[in-house]
Parts: C-alpha cells; sequence; structure tokens
C-alpha cells in the first residue's frame, strides 16, 4: 500500500524553504495471528457448522445445554476430534506450530518488583524510536531518601534505566527510567521527578528508505553555503514558551475565552 502524505507544503528554516510532504513515521506492526491447526496435516481450521440436508428434521435445542461447533480439516475432509487439534503462528513461510507452553508464555502478568538495567541517556535508538506516552514514578513517604538518591544516581551518571516488561492492564510495554526537570515557566516552580516513559514499539517504526519521497543520498555538507546562517542560529538564544506546547485550538479557545471576560467586566 502506498504511503500517503499527511500534510503537504513548505516549511521555512532561517533562510531555507523547504518544499516537502509529510508522512507517518509509525504504522502497525504486522500481526501474528494465532489460529487453529489440524496437528497432522498443519492445515489451518475454520470453526463452522456442518450444513444441514434438506431431509434433516431440526433438532430442538434442550435447556441449558451449550451446543459446540465443530472443527472440520477441508485437506483431509473429515471433522476432528479434540487431541487432533493444535495451535499455530501464521508467518510468511507457513504456518508453525506452538505448543501449550509457549502460548502461557505469551500470558503476561503484572509483576510488584521491576529491576531497571541502566544504559546511555543519550542512546540514539531511544531518540529514534520515540515515547508514546509518560508516567510520573511518586514514592510512598518513607521512601523519598530512596526516590532522590535514584533521581541524582541517573541524573550525575547521564544514565536511563531500561525495563522491559512493565505490564499494565495486562498489556505488556517497554519502558526507560528517566530523572526530569520540569523547568520553572511551566508551573510556576521548578519540579524535580522520575518518570517513566513508554517507548513506541520498535515493530511499528516505518523505514523512511520504504516511502517515495526518501532521500537515498544526502550531499555532504556545505560550509559556502552555511557559513552564514550557522553563525545566525548560534546567536539565538530563544527559550521555549510552554503555552506554546498546548493544542492550537485549545489555545484558542482559551484566548476567546479571555477576551469575552475582559468585554463582560467593560459592560
Amino acid at each position: 500500500m502506498a504511503a500517503t502524505a499527511e500534510w503537504t507544503g513548505v516549511i521555512v528554516v532561517g533562510p531555507f524553504e523547504l518544499d516537502c510532504r509529510l508522512f507517518s513515521a509509525f504504522g502497525r506492526a504486522k500481526p501474528l495471528p494465532i489460529r487453529f491447526l489440524h496437528k497432522n496435516c498443519h492445515t489451518v481450521l475454520e470453526e463452522v457448522q456442518p450444513e444441514k440436508s434438506e431431509e434433516e428434521k431440526p433438532r430442538e435445542k434442550l435447556p441449558g445445554v451449550q451446543v459446540r461447533e465443530q472443527f472440520f480439516c477441508p485437506k483431509c475432509q473429515k471433522p476432528l476430534r479434540a487431541d487432533e487439534i493444535g495451535q499455530g503462528i501464521e508467518t510468511t513461510s507457513g504456518i508453525v506450530e506452538i505448543s501449550e507452553a509457549d502460548i502461557a508464555a505469551l500470558r503476561f502478568e503484572p509483576k510488584k518488583q521491576l529491576t531497571a538495567e541502566l544504559i546511555l541517556a543519550d542512546d540514539p535508538t531511544i531518540e529514534a524510536i520515540g515515547v508514546g506516552r509518560r508516567l510520573y514514578v511518586l514514592p510512598k513517604p518513607a521512601a523519598v531518601d530512596v526516590y532522590a538518591n535514584i533521581y541524582y544516581l541517573l541524573r550525575e551518571s547521564k544514565r536511563f534505566g531500561f525495563i522491559s516488561p512493565l505490564v499494565i492492564k495486562g498489556k505488556p510495554n517497554v519502558a526507560i527510567l528517566r530523572p526530569l526537570t520540569i523547568p520553572s515557566v511551566i508551573f510556576g516552580v521548578e519540579r524535580r521527578v522520575l518518570v517513566l516513559d513508554i517507548l513506541n514499539d520498535t515493530d511499528c517504526l516505518k523505514d523512511p528508505a520504504g516511502i517515495p519521497d526518501y532521500p537515498a543520498f544526502l550531499p555532504d555538507l556545505n560550509l559556502a553555503i552555511l557559513a552564514r546562517p550557522l553563525a545566525e542560529a548560534q546567536e539565538i538564544n530563544k527559550k521555549l514558551n510552554p503555552e506554546r506546547c498546548i493544542n492550537p485550538k485549545r489555545l484558542r479557545l482559551k484566548e476567546i475565552i479571555r477576551r469575552a471576560i475582559e468585554r463582560s467586566f467593560k459592560r
């Protein structure tokens, strides 16, 4: 399926105007469906009701009795007993049979203790994969000293804690534990806190080379062209106003409310 651009236009950066299109960097990971199969011939099964002949009279269902559908192997042309039915995962090379132990291993139970593996904070893999969700890690009252020790350990060593799996509501996640300093410009007071950033699924990250607009070759750095723009950019010390990170529609609504309140005071 061809990639569809979500926006087309021009982005201006310094003296440069980039005519471009925007494409989603993430998609859905290819599903690995678990299917029922006939153990003898590895044929994928569908649960179907046998067709009734015209002469067959409808039978009355007994109250309180559940009628189960029966599996039928289209290759062997016969109905199957329960002990003849297995499970497998469909792959590009065919179906792979899996055991009950394999099925059990796919169930993730939440744990009350997790170990964070220390990794470099500036690992480019983290930036490439990106964060899908952020959780605050807050200590119980008796654990504040330990909380502070972990915060400073990670901050001063420039390390993150890698955790996998983190099971929340039955769903396994991959996360990094990191120290975060929220500047006073956001809440009026600086906040120092540990956060768990749940990473995006690497299998969902699209290879940009698979999108037609991807430039397979980038020219080398040309200082003759970039010397002045680089110097001008390095002189800029502007910081981001957190108000500008609010959803634009919500920001506009807040402005409309502010003006409406001002008008009401003038009446």
